[in-house]
């Protein structure tokens, strides 16, 4: 019986607890978001940059960054 107890203090320190488990479809409105979504296409600027990424064989992230970059942007 003592050896139970000392097994229930060490537990309890422990920290911890019980984990929750999820409902299953309990989000509100879910269904009605999904019927009217589309999918978007990328932006006008996102678009210069990938292509611009791309023609100068240079990564997404270098791109953004390039002065270049923004100023053959403001030409178009």
């Amino acid at each position: 019986m003592m050896e139970l107890m000392t097994q229930r203090k060490e537990e309890d320190m422990q920290g911890g607890g019980r984990r929750r488990r999820g409902r299953k479809g309990t989000r509100k409105g879910s269904r009605k978001a999904r019927r009217g979504s589309k999918k978007r296409t990328a932006g006008k600027w996102i678009s210069h940059v990938k292509k611009y990424a791309k023609d100068n064989n240079m990564s997404f992230k270098d791109a953004m960054s390039s002065s270049e970059c923004k100023r053959s942007y403001k030409k178009m």
